[in-house]
């Protein structure tokens, strides 16, 4: 989930340990809450790295998905 103070658009892009880009999407984000699904249920368990980019900046958390 993120909060925006304005409606803008974002990509989106989860890569993995070694840097693979394994999901990349464009958004679009509104202002106030927003929820952002991201399918990673192909995905292997393991820690992943995910970055919303918009015209502010980037932002980069980390991920876990275990079984």
């Amino acid at each position: 989930q993120l909060t925006s103070n304005e409606s803008r658009r974002a990509s989106v892009m989860v890569t993995d340990v070694a840097g693979r880009v394994l999901l990349q999407k464009e958004i679009q984000i509104i202002s106030g809450q927003n929820a952002v699904e991201l399918p990673m249920s192909s995905f292997a368990s393991g820690i992943y790295n995910v970055v919303l980019k918009t015209d502010e900046g980037v932002k980069a958390v980390k991920a876990i998905k275990s079984i």
